[in-house]
């Protein structure tokens, strides 16, 4: 039997919308509401942690939904299944969908920042290094940014190295706190 829709040459998949919720520090989930001329039968994230590496690892996750010419649906990243990213990591997703007649597309790279939305973040910047604080006043923050930007300097004087991009510190205020940010923890944790 042929389809009971009829797609004009010139119309293609389209994106309305994607965004990042996130409940930290167990997931983090990706959105996507998106159109087609035909149904839509696949929709897959592919994601992964900015960081320093020899290789781009990208993780994929394949959000579940009945085929459909507009979709709105979303996959969770797990965070017990693997660990936690740290706040202030920056995640970059696509999502790449595929409708029942074998078209694909793909969105655009975009990036969300993991933020510990559970405080009062206040943060202060110099230099290449960047100090989130959400417990004391400007003049401890303005303390533990001399302290850092002091061992910045050591480490350079000793080995020569020094930030190429920008760093970011995040204070806690206890090591309960910190231990809250993290899906799995040692009882020896601190910082």
């Amino acid at each position: 039997l042929a389809p009971s829709w009829s797609v004009d040459a010139q119309e293609a998949i389209s994106v309305l919308d994607t965004r990042v919720t996130a409940d930290f520090p167990l997931s983090i989930t990706f959105h996507l509401e998106a159109q087609g001329p035909a149904p839509i039968g696949k929709a897959e994230v592919r994601f992964q942690v900015e960081q320093q590496s020899c290789a781009r690892a990208e993780s994929s996750g394949f959000a579940e939904f009945a085929p459909s010419r507009h979709i709105a649906t979303q996959w969770t990243w797990d965070m017990r299944k693997g660990g936690s990213v740290p706040p202030g990591a920056v995640v970059r997703y696509r999502w790449i969908l595929q409708d029942e007649l074998g078209q694909e597309m793909e969105t655009p790279e975009e990036r969300y920042q993991v933020a510990d939305g559970r405080y009062p973040w206040q943060a202060i910047t110099r230099n290449l290094l960047t100090l989130s604080w959400y417990r004391g006043d400007q003049a401890f923050a303005g303390a533990l940014m001399d302290a850092a930007q002091e061992a910045l300097d050591r480490l350079e004087t000793s080995t020569g190295a020094r930030p190429l991009k920008p760093v970011g510190l995040f204070i806690y205020g206890s090591t309960e706190d910190l231990q809250g940010s993290l899906v799995f923890t040692q009882e020896w944790t601190g910082g």
